[in-house]
C-alpha cells in the first residue's frame, strides 16, 4: 500500500492564505488542498484534536501508512494522532512548541499551550513515546516560540535553522540537533524555509503519496 502523508496547519492559517503561505508545500504537491484547524485552532486544544481525529478516522484507513506533518499547533495534534496509531510510521513537525510556549499566556484560547498548563504537562508525559518516529523543525528565531528550544525533542531527529555562530551558543541542544543553513527572518521564510526541509525529509522515502488536508 502506498504510504500517505497528511499536512496539518497551524493556528490562525485562514483558507484564502493556506496556499499562499505554505507556497513550498502547494508547489510540490500539485493535487494538496490545504485545510485549517477547525476554528483555524482558537479553540481548547482538546476540543480541536478531536476534531482532527474524527477527521482523520473518518477519511483514512486503520492500517493505510502514513506520514503526519504538522505546523505550529497542528504539530502538537500530529504527535498525538501518532500515540495510539500504529500506521503513522513518522511525524515531522514544523516550528512546533512541543513545551508550549510563554507567548500563550496572552492568547487566552490557547492557554492549553502555557508551558506550566495541563494539557502540556499530558502531552510531555506521552511525547517520548513517538520522538523515534519523530523529526522537529525548528528557528533560531521564530515569531511564536518563545523560547525557541522549546521546540527540541529529546531522543527525536531536530533540526535548527541557525547560522554557524547561533548554533555554536545552542547548548546541550547541538547533541542532537543538525543545524540547517540560514538564519531565516523574512516571513515567507519563517514558512517556506521549513516547509521545504519537510519536504526533503519526506523524499526520502520512496513511493510516497502525498494529501495536505
Amino acid at each position: 500500500m502506498i504510504p500517505i502523508t497528511v499536512f496539518f496547519c497551524g493556528t490562525l492559517m485562514p483558507p484564502v492564505l493556506g496556499p499562499l503561505l505554505n507556497w513550498g508545500l502547494t508547489k510540490a504537491w500539485k493535487e494538496a488542498i490545504v485545510k485549517t484547524l477547525p476554528k483555524t485552532g482558537l479553540a481548547s486544544l482538546e476540543e480541536t484534536y478531536q476534531a482532527l481525529a474524527r477527521w482523520l478516522d473518518s477519511r483514512i484507513a486503520p492500517d493505510q501508512p502514513l506520514t503526519l506533518v504538522g505546523q505550529s499547533q497542528g504539530g502538537l495534534h500530529a504527535v498525538r494522532l501518532a500515540l495510539d496509531r500504529p500506521n503513522v510510521e513518522r511525524v515531522i513537525t514544523i516550528s512546533t512548541a512541543h513545551h508550549g510556549t510563554v507567548l500563550a499566556n496572552f492568547i487566552p484560547p490557547l492557554w492549553d499551550m502555557r508551558p506550566e498548563s495541563a494539557y502540556m504537562k499530558a502531552y510531555l508525559a506521552r511525547l517520548p513515546e513517538v520522538a523515534p518516529r519523530l523529526d522537529s523543525i525548528y528557528l533560531r528565531h521564530d515569531l511564536m516560540i518563545h523560547p525557541y528550544h522549546s521546540a527540541h525533542v529529546d531522543d527525536a531527529r531536530n533540526h535548527l535553522f541557525a547560522s554557524p555562530e547561533e548554533y555554536l551558543v545552542t547548548g546541550e541542544h547541538k547533541i542532537d540537533t543538525v543545524r540547517l543553513d540560514g538564519n531565516p527572518n523574512h516571513i515567507s521564510e519563517l514558512y517556506n524555509g521549513p516547509l521545504i526541509e519537510a519536504l526533503r525529509l519526506i523524499s526520502i522515502n520512496d513511493n510516497y503519496g502525498h494529501i495536505a488536508v
